[in-house]
């Protein structure tokens, strides 16, 4: 855990009602710094009082579990989907349906290629649900004229 930055701090911001200057500062060390799996974690999903933060953390732990599949693809695998699935929700929190649907469908072919599959594919497939929902309200669309494509 970084100094002063814990998930305890998260939660105090959150409850406090004030979390403007907890956001700023971890936006800034999200972009240029690794932080720890367990600050998403103690973001509640649906939280948009951080802004990018969430995003940008999904993000980096996206990147960091795609550099492991070659070295350690039985761990990397499973945790590059829950990650994905994380980032696609995170980006449906804040409206950004286009990017959640993206990311909500490489979730789902991750899923797929999983040996011990347990809830990845469920929980991928929720989530590209709730993303081409989003985007059809974003492009008022009914239901059928969203197309959704699994590679």
């Amino acid at each position: 855990m970084l100094p002063g930055v814990s998930p305890a701090a998260v939660d105090a911001a959150l409850v406090g009602g004030y979390p403007a200057p907890l956001a700023e500062a971890l936006t800034t060390l999200a972009e240029n710094a690794a932080l720890p799996a367990e600050l998403l974690e103690a973001i509640p999903p649906g939280t948009t009082a951080l802004g990018e933060f969430p995003v940008l953390l999904a993000e980096s732990l996206v990147e960091a579990y795609e550099g492991r599949i070659e070295t350690y693809p039985d761990t990397a695998l499973p945790g590059l989907t829950t990650m994905l699935v994380e980032l696609a929700e995170r980006l449906a929190d804040l409206g950004r349906a286009e990017q959640a649907l993206a990311v909500a469908q490489r979730s789902v072919a991750v899923a797929d290629r999983l040996v011990d599959q347990r809830d990845h594919p469920a929980r991928a497939a929720e989530s590209l649900r709730r993303a081409a929902e989003l985007a059809r309200r974003e492009r008022g669309q009914s239901p059928s004229t969203v197309e959704v494509v699994t590679p």
